[in-house]
């Protein structure tokens, strides 16, 4: 009875997370389903006192750990605050349902505030990035497939407009960015499909014009043309005309479903190109803001070309955060006099980034197979193993698992392991295009048609798609180091999108 009771206070609750003393034999295990045996003294941790308890910013914790964090974000979640400072960054838990926190008085209650005036908000990054435009300042949301980085880069520009002198403009533009550049995916109903650096576009995922997974589907502009009743992007020509367009402009995007990907791809570019333009002030430049908004790190079922250049992306990014953070946190050591070896934390994702985009990587060794007409998948996989397998602890042999689709290697990537499908990944990268259509376009009587073909140098001009990966990526990477980033780390909180639930 001495040890049961005494097994009491020393278990960890999974709801509290708060333990008094440590006193468990190993050989003991506690009656109740609802308590959990700590077996090792690593895995406790000290618990904060009650004053901290949903604490805006948990910077300021007196004990910093992860179970601390999760508790913290846990309790303000549950209270429907889900916005939590956490030193230099803002941490923002997708709530899965509208919160009446964005209207037009919480705008103006935001502005001009300094962070500690008012409760952790996205309004408040934005201010601050505002009040701080000398700086080139950008605000990155990022995170998983479905942590709400889109709604949350809206919620930026809301601000942005709403203060500023461009609301109707740039409010217009996101129907648009949305119908034709966001659908639906395994996690997400509403995922961005290319990387927004408003308004810039990189990385559009064109192949899902042609090829969706079963649960997932094409660009939303597709069912909104199809659909019974006219659609509401459609029936607001004040879209056409923001954009600029004459009527013989408008005709080709009704039936743009029946176009291939590389004229999607173009046409997609040229509307970004006139939404750009339509922005444009004519005005000299004195300030800059930018938003980054990009798709999530996905782990799918199955996991194709798509998802290791989404990855990728988000593995350069995740790198880009932690390096800034750590360095701006070690340079506060320095003038603070602390003791202090320098890490580069941004090094900790750099085998994974190499094994990716190093000569002899996993993109380098897929351009040389297709400069081989000869090349099939299975000659790319066995140069993949033979190049990389052993040799490198983020490259792995996938175990054959049931009711998955079949994978033929597997990344450690920070965010987990992924195994990925490399069927189809050379015709994907090559994505030739038929020399007589693109003629016919270059002819057609549809002048936009032609117009997106009018600069295409034939095939030989042509690009790898993983050559122009790394282009645009580059390019966005080379941007991002230029300015002042304001990161904002969007976060899941369950796997059924339910509102409420509690985070898993």
């Amino acid at each position: 009875m001495l040890c049961q009771r005494r097994l009491a206070k020393n278990v960890l609750t999974e709801e509290r997370g708060r333990i008094q003393s440590i006193c468990i034999p190993d050989s003991i295990k506690p009656p109740w389903d609802n308590f959990h045996l700590i077996p090792t003294l690593n895995q406790i941790f000290s618990m904060n006192p009650p004053k901290y308890d949903k604490i805006e910013d948990m910077a300021m914790m007196t004990h910093l750990h992860e179970p601390a964090v999760l508790y913290n974000l846990k309790e303000r979640y549950a209270a429907w605050m889900i916005y939590t400072y956490s030193g230099l960054f803002c941490v923002t838990v997708n709530p899965y349902k509208w919160l009446p926190v964005y209207n037009p008085e919480v705008v103006l209650a935001y502005r001009g505030k300094k962070r500690q005036e008012a409760p952790p908000h996205i309004f408040s990054i934005s201010d601050n990035a505002y009040q701080f435009m000398l700086n080139e300042p950008i605000v990155l949301s990022h995170g998983e497939s479905g942590a709400g980085k889109t709604v949350n880069t809206k919620r930026v520009i809301q601000y942005f407009a709403t203060i500023g002198t461009l609301e109707d403009q740039i409010i217009s533009a996101n129907p648009l960015l949305e119908a034709f550049g966001n659908a639906k995916t395994v996690r997400n109903d509403n995922s961005s499909r290319f990387v927004s650096c408003f308004s810039r576009n990189y990385l559009l995922e064109k192949s899902r014009v042609t090829f969706q997974l079963p649960a997932e589907r094409s660009y939303h502009i597709f069912y909104q043309i199809m659909s019974n009743k006219k659609p509401e992007l459609i029936g607001r020509k004040g879209l056409y005309d923001f954009l600029g367009m004459i009527a013989e402009q408008q005709f080709p995007l009704l039936p743009v479903g029946a176009l291939a990907k590389a004229v999607y791809e173009r046409m997609f570019l040229w509307m970004v190109v006139r939404i750009n333009q339509q922005l444009d002030t004519k005005q000299p430049r004195q300030y800059f803001i930018g938003v980054l908004d990009i798709a999530g790190f996905e782990i799918f079922d199955f996991n194709s070309f798509e998802q290791l250049c989404i990855n990728f992306t988000n593995e350069k990014l995740q790198q880009f955060f932690n390096h800034h953070m750590f360095v701006l946190e070690q340079e506060e050591y320095k003038k603070e006099g602390i003791e202090w070896t320098f890490i580069d934390f941004g090094m900790d994702l750099a085998a994974c980034i190499e094994l990716i985009e190093k000569p002899m990587g996993i993109f380098s060794i897929l351009e040389e197979e297709c400069m081989f007409p000869k090349a099939t998948d299975t000659s790319f996989k066995n140069k993949l193993y033979d190049q990389h397998l052993g040799k490198s602890s983020n490259f792995q042999k996938p175990k054959p698992t049931k009711g998955k689709a079949e994978a033929h290697f597997s990344l450690i990537h920070y965010a987990g392991t992924v195994d990925y499908n490399i069927t189809g990944w050379l015709e994907k990268n090559k994505d030739p295009l038929n020399e007589t259509v693109i003629g016919l376009y270059q002819k057609s009587s549809v002048k936009t048609l032609a117009l997106l073909f009018a600069n295409y140098g034939g095939a030989d001009a042509g690009q790898l798609c993983e050559n122009c990966i790394f282009s645009n990526l580059n390019k966005l990477m080379t941007n991002l180091r230029s300015t002042h980033p304001h990161f904002v780390r969007c976060i899941i909180p369950n796997e059924t999108k339910t509102p409420g639930k509690r985070m898993q």
